[in-house]
């Protein structure tokens, strides 16, 4: 099992302007859940990005996101931490509603 730090964290931004912080882990499965991967830095332009966000909002089952259990901390202060279910879909949503202000301009994460 792996351990998260609840110190490290993850940054989205489009044009200099930072959208949301997550911590590192929900940055990446944010990133992976919209079919990204898990780049620990990157960009992409928002038109390409919109459509994946939104497909991610079509109520199917597949686009559901389950509660998740993790093991925060580093050595000698660890605990255990849960994501809501539904956290990626509203990360999602807020990005679709930005996303659409800014159809041309690169969005940035690390």
């Amino acid at each position: 099992m792996r351990l998260s730090s609840p110190h490290k964290r993850m940054q989205f931004a489009i044009g200099g302007v930072v959208l949301m912080e997550l911590t590192r882990e929900d940055g990446l499965d944010l990133l992976e859940w919209l079919g990204l991967g898990r780049p620990e830095f990157g960009a992409i332009e928002t038109r390409e990005l919109l459509p994946r966000c939104r497909r991610r909002l079509w109520p199917e089952p597949r686009n559901t996101d389950p509660e998740k259990h993790r093991l925060m901390g580093t050595r000698g202060d660890t605990r255990w931490d849960v994501r809501p279910a539904g956290t990626l879909r509203l990360h999602t949503e807020l990005l679709v509603a930005t996303l659409m202000s800014f159809p041309y301009e690169l969005f940035r994460f690390a």
